[in-house]
């Protein structure tokens, strides 16, 4: 049996190890043509594509553990979230890099003042990323998907070791490195897996949040297309990182040629300056006026992910749910009148539709009996 590649089992490994830490996503710049997964509340079946490590942004790069060239399947970043009146997202130096960080600075001051509210929401929490195909809609190519990792990653890796042999996780996600006999990228039906999984809507005080549950993996019923690897977005290379210099003027509100002028009429370097900083009450006006940086190609707010400020605020979502209604429909049947199950997905109703994901299994299973 193939197993996957050197550079897939290290960060297995490291997602294994790290995952009992904090939890959040950070700001990415995609093409704008970049499509998004947005997980449903019924059963979600993806395939998660391994990327090409190319830059030293990637973390583990940086901290000098992995390597240019080496693959990923997984975007694992700290991140200050919707810091700011501007709403904007910043790549926590800190923690990704162990470099000075003014949002951690910010935080910590917060922390000793016994703000204890400010210091969660200023604090770097811990998101993922992945490249994934919809196993049920595969011809929609290549997604992004951007989730909370203690509520996916972490969930998925204690399943992927519940689930592996010998102490070996299950080898889930697509290896690009992987060669198949005629020294080609193996993208046969044995590299990487279907992961399946439930997502549940769970209510935290007013907030409601999508909980990921009952992850299984699952054997492909089909290769992938040989071009899929083309479509593949390197995650490192997409990841937006600030300077210093440049985080503490979007996070304080000062832009670059205030800061000129102080520094030509003082002489000063940034190590002085950081000492003779705006006091509490002013640099809370400058976060409430927030940054005018946000990224053109951002991934859309609009999603599942609950605001993770710790793990008590990770599991909260901003939008009004509707109510359910108390009749659900039953049976082999289409709520809407449209036909089951050859109509899955097809109608405007379907991203509603109660019985959605009995309607896909049955579809799923119609297609397997045919062949």
């Amino acid at each position: 049996m193939k197993t996957s590649s050197s550079s897939l089992k290290n960060r297995y490994a490291e997602s294994a190890r790290t995952k009992d830490s904090g939890g959040s996503n950070g700001p990415f710049s995609f093409p704008s043509e970049t499509k998004f997964y947005k997980a449903k509340e019924a059963r979600n079946r993806l395939i998660i594509l391994s990327f090409p490590i190319k830059t030293k942004k990637h973390p583990l790069v940086a901290k000098g553990r992995w390597k240019i060239g080496d693959y990923d399947y997984v975007m694992d970043v700290w991140v200050h979230q919707r810091f700011g009146g501007g709403d904007q997202d910043f790549v926590c130096l800190k923690k990704n890099y162990n470099k000075p960080c003014p949002c951690c600075e910010l935080a910590e001051e917060y922390r000793q003042a016994g703000k204890e509210e400010e210091y969660k929401a200023a604090k770097a929490s811990r998101r993922v990323v992945y490249n994934v195909l919809d196993a049920r809609s595969p011809e929609k190519g290549v997604m992004i998907f951007s989730t909370s990792h203690y509520l996916f990653e972490h969930e998925l890796i204690e399943e992927a070791i519940a689930s592996g042999v010998g102490g070996e996780p299950v080898d889930f996600a697509v290896d690009f490195l992987r060669k198949d006999e005629n020294g080609r990228v193996d993208l046969g039906v044995e590299n990487g897996k279907v992961i399946s999984f439930r997502g549940a809507m769970t209510k935290l005080g007013q907030n409601e949040y999508l909980e990921f549950k009952s992850f299984s993996f699952e054997t492909r019923d089909e290769s992938l297309p040989r071009d899929i690897q083309s479509e593949v977005i390197s995650l490192d290379e997409a990841l937006t990182v600030m300077s210093y210099d440049d985080m503490q003027s979007a996070v304080y509100g000062q832009d670059d040629d205030e800061e000129e002028e102080e520094r030509g009429e003082s002489g000063r370097g940034r190590g002085e300056e950081q000492d003779e900083r705006p006091n509490r009450s002013n640099r809370d006006d400058d976060r409430e006026r927030g940054s005018d940086r946000e990224d053109d190609h951002r991934p859309s707010r609009d999603d599942d992910r609950p605001r993770e400020r710790d793990r008590d605020q990770d599991r909260r979502r901003d939008e009004p749910r509707e109510e359910k209604p108390k009749d659900e429909p039953k049976g082999d049947t289409c709520p809407a009148g449209y036909k089951f199950p050859d109509d899955w997905d097809k109608k405007p109703e379907c991203s509603k539709c109660k019985v959605w994901d009995r309607c896909g299994d049955a579809l799923e299973a119609t297609k397997k009996a045919k062949k």
